[in-house]
């Protein structure tokens, strides 16, 4: 940030030549192994950058601040659909928006769409039909007589009576 010219760092915004690089930094620095570790980071970033005390006119605040949303965008893309992970992607949307990380609606609606993807994929991943193959029945004893008190038929001709 010291060698930043002092014209770049007035244009300092999140889509920015100068936030690219920062975040690029950061995350080459630290590559993604999972959801919740780049969570964790980008939560460390945020309570370093509002412990940060700009004297001097360092932007080290600002930086942080890059680097933590930088991280939590990498979360939030990751494509591991755990529910642990989605649960994760909640928390950095709502991130997101508390400290207005979001520049405009088109990246509000972009992220809510994403997640709702991801939770629409965890839940069809979940199985619809059975883990194990449904039990067939034996031609006598008890599971017979469930069989009949089920489906209301007595025999194999008969037919499924309401």
């Amino acid at each position: 940030m010291k060698r930043t010219p002092a014209e770049e760092l007035d244009m300092l915004s999140w889509k920015s030549p100068l936030a690219c690089r920062i975040s690029w930094a950061a995350l080459e620095a630290f590559p993604h192994t999972s959801v919740e570790r780049d969570a964790r980071m980008a939560d460390l970033l945020i309570a370093a950058s509002n412990a940060c005390s700009d004297e001097g006119d360092l932007y080290l605040d600002i930086a942080l601040a890059v680097a933590a949303r930088s991280f939590f965008c990498r979360a939030f893309e990751s494509d591991s659909l755990t529910p642990q992970d989605v649960l994760i992607r909640i928390d950095i949307l709502l991130t997101f928006v508390r400290e207005s990380w979001l520049p405009d609606n088109v990246d509000l609606t972009r992220h809510l769409s994403k997640l709702r993807r991801h939770i629409a994929t965890l839940f069809a991943a979940s199985s619809i039909w059975p883990a194990s193959p449904p039990r067939r029945f034996g031609r006598g004893g008890a599971q017979r007589t469930i069989l009949e008190l089920v489906t209301g038929s007595h025999g194999q001709g008969d037919e499924l009576r309401p």
